[in-house]
C-alpha cells in the first residue's frame, strides 16, 4: 500500500526495491548507480503509477543512460505530472544528441511541470529534450551553467504549451529563447539573478496572455 517513498543522503545505496504502487518518489543524495538503476526500471515499465518524481545525484555522471538493447523498451509514464532533476549532470548537453540519447526523454512526454536545478553540464539550451514534453506547462531552471551560446536562433525554443517559465541563478545566460513571444497561453515569466542577460527576445509583444512578469 506504500504510495510515498523518500530516500535522502544515502551515498552508498546502490539500488532500491521496485514497488509498483508508489505514486510520489524522491531519491536525493544517493550514488549515481542508484539513479541510473531507477531510470532503467522506469524505461522497462516499472512504477507505472508515478505522479511525482524527484531525482538527485551529486556525482558528475549522466543521469539518463541508455543501452542499445533498451531503445525498443521505452514506455511513457502516463500518470507522471511532476519531474525534478537535480545535480551536476541532471541534464548533460556537452555532447551532441543522437536518437538513442534522446529516447529516454520520451518516457516523460506527459509531464506538466519540469524542474532542473544545479546542473553544470547544461552548456546549450535543451530544445530537443524539451520537445519530448507534449504537455509541459511549467518549466523551472535554477542554478544551471548555461553557457553563452546563441539561443536566439531556431535551435533555442520553448514548448508552445508552456504557461509558466522561471529561470534563476543562471549566471552565464545571455539570451532567452527566441520563440518566447509565440507562447499564446496565459503565461508567467520570471527571470532572476541572471547577471549576464543582455536583452529580451524580439516579439515579446506576442505574449498577449502574459499576466505576470518579474525580472
Amino acid at each position: 500500500m506504500l504510495e510515498v517513498l523518500r530516500i535522502e543522503n544515502c551515498p552508498k545505496l546502490a539500488s532500491i526495491l521496485v514497488i509498483p504502487i508508489v505514486r510520489d518518489m524522491s531519491i536525493v543524495g544517493v550514488h549515481g548507480t542508484t539513479v541510473n538503476f531507477i531510470f532503467m526500471c522506469i524505461r522497462l515499465g516499472s512504477w507505472p503509477f508515478l505522479v511525482a518524481l524527484t531525482m538527485e545525484s551529486k556525482e558528475d555522471m549522466a543521469m539518463l543512460l541508455l543501452d542499445a538493447q533498451q531503445i525498443q523498451s521505452e514506455r511513457p509514464l502516463e500518470k507522471l505530472e511532476y519531474l525534478a532533476l537535480r545535480g551536476p549532470s541532471s541534464l548533460d548537453t556537452r555532447s551532441g544528441l543522437s536518437r538513442s540519447r534522446l529516447m529516454p526523454w520520451k518516457c516523460f512526454r506527459f509531464v506538466e511541470t519540469l524542474m532542473i536545478r544545479g546542473c553544470n553540464n547544461l552548456v546549450r539550451w535543451p530544445s530537443d529534450e524539451l520537445g519530448c514534453f507534449d504537455r509541459l506547462c511549467v518549466l523551472r531552471i535554477e542554478d544551471c551553467d548555461i553557457q553563452e551560446g546563441d539561443i536566439s536562433s531556431s535551435e533555442g525554443t520553448l514548448p508552445l504549451s508552456l504557461e509558466e517559465l522561471d529561470i534563476s541563478f543562471c549566471k552565464h545566460l545571455v539570451k532567452l529563447p527566441w520563440n518566447l513571444g509565440n507562447l499564446a497561453n496565459r503565461i508567467s515569466l520570471y527571470v532572476g539573478s541572471c547577471s549576464a542577460l543582455k536583452a529580451l527576445p524580439d516579439g515579446m509583444c506576442g505574449l498577449t496572455s502574459l499576466r505576470e512578469l518579474m525580472i
